[in-house]
């Protein structure tokens, strides 16, 4: 391929012998440039204007090139008005000229400058052939994207292509600029072109965290946030709503060819490993997903080269959305159910393969992980009558023999790593135990010395101190045995599906609440002893490690909570509602 002709400055200060003029002439101008000091490159230029269009790095960058890049409109004022139009299309070794780093970087008014001065800046390209426009785009320069974009003439002066016009819509998408693209497809209602419908839709179905419905929120600033991602939704939806109705409407089989993709031989053999339906079920991106089906019913039947279905995909993948999706197909769901891929897996024996992480799951430890992995077979499983479990596969196996045999090296993993953190958490249990005890026999005020009974018996801070230090008390040595319990446990693969995590829940709450009141009777022997306000200022800072272990640990907690079977379908619908 032949390369590029470049229209390059004069390289004469650099290409002599002599490294004088590039000490005394170029260093001092390119640092004036960079600065935006106007009087330096003045004293420099005076009387020798022409070094203006001159190389002054060996990258073949002018004084312009240098000065667009930063944000100095007078300084670069100064530099155009010396040159002439044909100046400002000198490129540098990338092939950029001055107007294309400036949309690079996002000046928008130096690109103004430079635009008043010659208009053909806008079409003349850059580095990698691309025009201003899509090299503002591709550097997520939205001001300067939106400029280049109306004085264009929105893509339609002389000189743009229809790969020129379909590149930047794309790169929209990518970058998540949804309004632009949008803005594009209102004004060009061709994009994108048929050999490009494959890459938008490749490009939307990766975007599962644009069309993600997200609860609402009573935080001002977190309500802000959530209302700018629901308008970035809502655009979205509607650029792929316009897409896919102007592709649906065309036969059979180019619909599948646009969502079957480019073809990849593996082994002499045709793949489509880039399906379109099925990359979004990987992503778990259902959104996209009723979106096409909603326009194309029989989507819902289409198979990969392994004879999977977009639901089949889902569930590996653990994506509950696409679960719930089943529910709405009613009488469809058991046909589903019953198809099988080519190696005569079903549904529950595809769910069974998987061992690897999602990437939406943010639950610790390798119990955990394998509780995870066992909720949701049973969930799954739940979908099927009795009588699947007992349904082979091509290797003889049923899905609970393919999930005991893929999850084999789990099941020491997890033991490894419950006995560990449990041992932990007994070494601090039985810490506070002994704290705890101590603090019942050398209570604040100490003993009577006539009757044996304490000073303060009377004093109410005192009988708060004292049963908040027997609840802890209790609540640690809860904490001990249910740990030693977990233990002494089997480690089966069905013991971590509800016994020993639930046994771990408890234990971690009892130790929780133990700490908590151990912290509220230290605050308490304050008010038993002292009355003034230090007793207020000793609470006020035992409540930091309570609010600390609160603030580092509740997802710990709530992920914990996620774990639950649930077999009742969906309230809301998606598909057809």
């Amino acid at each position: 391929m032949e390369a590029p002709r470049y229209n390059h400055p004069c390289e004469d200060l650099l290409d002599s012998g002599s490294r004088e003029e590039y000490i005394n002439i170029c260093v001092p101008l390119y640092r004036a440039s960079i600065r935006g000091d106007l009087e330096a490159a003045r004293n420099i230029l005076e009387g020798r204007e022409h070094l203006v269009r001159f190389s002054i790095t060996e990258q073949k960058e002018t004084p312009l090139h240098v000065a667009a890049a930063v944000h100095n409109p007078k300084f670069l004022k100064y530099l155009v008005d010396m040159m002439s139009v044909d100046d400002l299309t000198l490129q540098n070794e990338e092939g950029n000229n001055p107007f294309c780093l400036a949309a690079i970087a996002g000046n928008r008014k130096m690109a103004m400058i430079m635009l008043q001065k010659n208009r053909q800046l806008l079409t003349i390209r850059g580095s990698g052939n691309r025009m201003p426009l899509f090299l503002a785009t591709l550097h997520k320069q939205y001001d300067a994207m939106i400029y280049l974009y109306e004085h264009s003439q929105r893509m339609t002066t002389d000189g743009w292509t229809d790969d020129d016009r379909n590149r930047v819509f794309m790169e929209c998408i990518e970058i998540d600029y949804f309004d632009v693209a949008l803005r594009m497809l209102n004004d060009r209602e061709e994009l994108p072109q048929d050999k490009y419908s494959w890459n938008v839709l490749w490009l939307l179905a990766q975007k599962a965290h644009v069309f993600y419905e997200r609860p609402a929120t009573l935080l001002i600033g977190l309500y802000m946030i959530s209302t700018a991602l629901s308008r970035k939704k809502k655009v979205a939806t509607e650029l792929l709503r316009r897409i896919w109705k102007r592709i649906v409407v065309k036969n059979r089989d180019e619909i599948d060819v646009i969502l079957r993709g480019p073809v990849v031989k593996i082994a002499g053999k045709d793949t489509y490993p880039s399906r379109i339906l099925f990359l979004a079920a990987k992503n778990g991106n259902i959104k996209f997903l009723v979106e096409l089906i909603r326009e194309y019913p029989d989507l819902i039947w289409k198979t990969n080269d392994d004879g999977q279905t977009i639901f089949h995909v889902g569930v590996i993948h653990r994506h509950e959305r696409i679960r719930n999706l089943l529910y709405e197909l009613r009488a469809m769901k058991d046909k589903i159910t019953q198809l099988k891929d080519k190696d005569g897996n079903t549904l529950l024996h595809s769910v069974s393969m998987n061992t690897g992480r999602n990437p939406n799951e943010h639950v610790r430890g390798a119990a955990f992980h394998l509780q995870n992995k066992l909720v949701w077979f049973k969930k799954i499983q739940a979908m099927f009558p009795p009588s699947y479990m007992k349904q082979k596969n091509a290797a003889g196996q049923t899905p609970r023999e393919v999930f005991t045999h893929n999850h084999r090296d789990m099941l020491p993993e997890g033991e490894k790593w419950m006995k560990d953190i449990s041992n932990q958490c007994m070494v601090v249990a039985a810490l506070i135990t002994t704290i705890s005890f101590s603090a019942a026999f050398t209570i604040p005020g100490g003993y009577n010395q006539t009757s044996g009974f304490p000073i303060f018996q009377l004093n109410t801070p005192f009988m708060v101190f004292v049963i908040l230090d027997a609840i802890s008390f209790i609540l640690s040595s809860v904490s001990i045995l249910i740990y030693l319990s977990i233990s002494f446990s089997r480690y089966s693969e069905k013991d971590f599906l509800y016994s020993i995590t639930t046994k771990f829940i408890y234990g971690l709450t009892a130790l929780t609440l133990s700490i908590v009141t151990l912290m509220a009777a230290f605050s308490a022997s304050f008010f038993v002893l002292y009355h003034n306000m230090l007793p207020i200022i000793m609470s006020s800072f035992a409540t930091l490690p309570i609010i600390i272990f609160g603030l580092l640990e509740s997802s710990l907690f709530e992920d914990m909570a996620k774990t639950h079977i649930y077999h009742c379908p969906p309230k809301t619908r998606m598909l057809f509602y």
